[in-house]
């Protein structure tokens, strides 16, 4: 057929084979051309003299001229080329597959690139290899060797997994793999199952020691190799055993104490580890599956009557038994590299890890973690599995009704057998006092998104001190919340949240995440998403997608600051990636660390009171103006902004301001006015959205102790007689001079202490 005969593409090559030949000087010399069932064949001789001079020893000797077949098939260019030769003379060599075919990728699916069509193939691929094999480079000195490869086709009887790491061999060894054979896994497919699933668990060199159920198969590793395609049938692999010093026979009578030591009639396992390397005691597994007819032979060469007769007879019948290999499954931890190495999430591996919440940011986090190779997870939620839950969470329909912790657990084992994993379905915020709420954990994760859990955790942290870490999402499943406590930090959650509040506030394009996580405005009935009538639980609008995505995001940030030990507690915040992209001036993420704070404690109520930064400079300017104005005996004082939580015994003071025009300011008192105050209150309030408001006051004492005098209290009784304009708990900062250098002490009170006290 004429070049315009053929499909554009495969036309396009031949014309690219031409292009080679006349730009060759008689190096490439086409000689053949056949066009069959789609499939282009170029017959080429290859002018091999310049890879003959090259040749070194043990490298491959080829002929002055080398005749070789490149195959093009009809998906070419999108498949790739295949290269033959019409001999045997290469056989056993590298990269040579059934004594005629030329492997030149390693990864045909990440090696081949359709856009370098056959002049790539040619001159990358082909004639490198010529160039490589004749100087005996294929494999570096001392590197690792290719694994043996495996080019019959022949029904897949068993998947076999390799778990334990064999024994240090570097001479031939023979004994015994100790098994567990898992039936076949029913499927919705054209195939009725999946193949046998075999995982070898150990090794040994008896069967005597025979437990209740244990299956055993046979074992030989070699410390060199059997050539780079494996033997195909069990002659050609018993004489390639032989080159490496085991006599065939001696092979035999193993695999016949090996049958014997089964179930006559069962198929048997045989693996043959070849080496990986010069210097390297680890070795390539290939196991073997032995069907029935073998098995029994095998059976009979095992025993004590006529044993030698049965041991011929597979001797003999070798060359005409066809090699059943099994696909192998590397999981042996000298061997295979997991493919997560040098992630941030490698932080989990081998931890102990508790999990609060398993929906839909828990139940992504766990699976994560678990895949990580924790060693151990807590999963505490006291839900049920409803079939609303389908649409995001890691759940079935079989699982509805289960127990979330159950189902997971056992979606989890189902990952990760190995993995230790407890289930508990009570509330967590039942935890006895006393008890360690950790579960001895190296990490709790909250991913309940309950306010009342993030108060629980803020109150029994500190015995033991692990780290927290905290997950939620917004309304619409847009932006994700996650804050990391340290366990060495002494604050609090609650703390951190303000102070990422506080920063969100002065950040620009910080209110949506203003809006998202703290609303400035309570929720009214039209608010929250109840999907299902009746007294259903409120959440938010979301799909499996924004939850993996959004879950992951928080997950791989977290374990990022734990793998550089970065110690401050810190907090992200994060859309979805659609969202920064429709707007390019949208805040797409954001971290914040923990502010510094100045630590007190109230002797009264037991309160901390953190004092923000810029707090105590503000003070010494009051206090140096008043001393100015009025002499240094003089009182002053002034309004204080700031937070407080009743629960966490925290107050937090982020401003203190100057004295209102209409206080008074003596020797002996000083009365916080209130002039200009409310619509100091409210700037503040809107500037921070919402987090500050007015919380006390501060006042000096020049002369006397930073404790409350009667006068003191007795002003704070009047002022509490107005409860409008007061909130429910009221800090008073005295800064007193008892020695030489100033005071600060916190004095907090709550409204009902002072009934009964009078007036000024």
């Amino acid at each position: 057929m004429s070049p315009a005969d053929l499909p554009l593409a495969l036309a396009t090559a031949l014309a690219e084979a031409r292009e080679i030949e006349a730009a060759s000087g008689g190096g490439f010399s086409i000689v053949g051309i056949r066009y069959d069932a789609g499939s282009l064949t170029i017959d080429v001789d290859l002018d091999a003299r310049t890879f003959i001079a090259a040749h070194t020893p043990g490298g491959l000797l080829f002929e002055p001229t080398e005749h070789v077949s490149i195959t093009l098939p009809p998906t070419f260019p999108v498949g790739y080329p295949r290269a033959s030769v019409a001999h045997t003379r290469f056989a056993g060599y590298e990269n040579v597959l059934r004594g005629d075919g030329l492997c030149l990728f390693r990864s045909p699916s990440t090696d081949w690139d359709p856009k370098m069509g056959l002049s790539g193939y040619v001159l990358e691929r082909l004639w490198t290899w010529f160039d490589r094999v004749a100087r005996n480079d294929v494999e570096q000195q001392g590197g690792a060797f290719h694994a043996p490869t495996l080019s019959r086709v022949l029904p897949v009887p068993a998947a076999v997994v390799a778990e334990a790491s064999e024994p240090d061999a570097t001479r031939p060894w023979m004994g015994y793999t100790r098994l567990t054979v898992a039936p076949p896994k029913a499927i919705d497919h054209a195939r009725a199952s999946t193949p046998d699933r075999v995982v070898i668990k150990g090794w040994d060199t008896s069967t005597a020691r025979h437990i209740r159920g244990q299956r055993f198969g046979a074992a030989v590793l070699v410390g060199g190799r059997l050539g780079f395609e494996f033997p195909d049938t069990l002659g050609s692999l018993l004489r390639s055993l032989e080159s490496t010093g085991l006599e065939p026979r001696t092979v035999v009578k193993h695999l016949g104490r090996v049958a014997r030591a089964g179930v006559r009639g069962h198929p048997l396992y045989f693996t043959i580890g070849t080496s990986m390397g010069i210097d390297d005691s680890r070795h390539f597994l290939t196991t073997l599956f032995l069907p029935r007819p073998l098995s029994e032979a095998l059976w009979e060469a095992g025993g004590t009557r006529r044993k030698e007769e049965a041991i011929d007879r597979v001797l003999t019948e070798g060359d005409g038994l066809p090699l059943l290999v099994c696909r192998s499954h590397e999981a042996r931890p000298t061997v295979a590299v997991r493919r997560d190495q040098g992630a941030p999430m490698s932080w989990f591996e081998g931890r102990e890890v508790a999990i609060w919440g398993c929906g839909a940011v828990g139940g992504p986090i766990a699976i994560a973690i678990a895949r990580a190779g924790a060693a151990r997870l807590v999963l505490r939620d006291k839900g049920v599995v409803s079939p609303g839950l389908l649409a995001r969470q890691p759940y079935e329909a079989d699982d509805v009704g289960l127990a979330k912790v159950d189902a997971l657990r056992h979606r989890i084992r189902g990952i990760r057998p190995d993995l230790r994993v407890e289930a508990d379905i009570n509330d967590v915020t039942r935890i006895p006092p006393g008890t360690d709420w950790s579960d001895g954990a190296e990490i709790v994760i909250d991913a309940t998104a309950a306010i009342p859990v993030r108060a629980f955790l803020d109150l029994r942290r500190s015995t033991p001190a692990v780290p927290i870490l905290t997950v939620g999402v917004d309304a619409r499943a847009e932006r994700v919340f996650a804050r990391l406590l340290t366990g060495s930090d002494p604050g609090s959650l609650g703390d951190l949240e303000r102070d990422v509040r506080l920063q969100l506030a002065e950040r620009e394009g910080g209110r949506e995440y203003l809006d998202g996580f703290f609303p400035s405005r309570p929720r009214d009935s039209t608010d929250p998403f109840y999907p299902e009538p009746g007294c259903s639980e409120s959440t938010f609008v979301g799909s499996a997608a924004d939850m993996n995505a959004l879950s992951a995001m928080a997950l791989n940030w977290s374990a990022r600051r734990l793998v550089q030990s970065q110690g401050t507690s810190a907090a992200l915040l994060a859309c979805q990636p659609y969202l920064a992209l429709e707007d390019t001036d949208r805040l797409a993420s954001v971290q914040f660390g923990a502010r510094p704070y100045c630590h007190l404690k109230d002797p009264r109520l037991g309160f901390t009171v953190h004092l923000g930064e810029g707090v105590t400079s503000q003070l010494s300017r009051a206090i140096a103006d008043a001393r100015e104005r009025l002499g240094p005996d003089v009182e002053t004082g002034g309004a204080l902004f700031g937070d407080w939580d009743s629960v966490r015994r925290v107050v937090w003071i982020d401003r203190a301001g100057p004295p209102p025009l209409d206080s008074i300011e003596a020797v002996d008192r000083f009365t916080c006015g209130v002039e200009g105050l409310a619509a100091e209150t409210e700037r503040l309030a809107t500037a921070s959205h919402g987090a500050v408001g007015f919380i006390g006051t501060w006042h000096t004492h020049p002369r006397h102790p930073p404790e409350p005098s009667g006068r003191d209290l007795a002003s704070l009784a009047d002022v509490f007689s107005r409860p409008e304009r007061l909130p429910r708990v009221f800090t008073m900062l005295i800064v007193g001079s008892p020695h030489t250098a100033p005071e600060l002490h916190p004095h907090v009170f709550s409204k009902g202490e002072f009934r009964g006290i009078p007036a000024p």
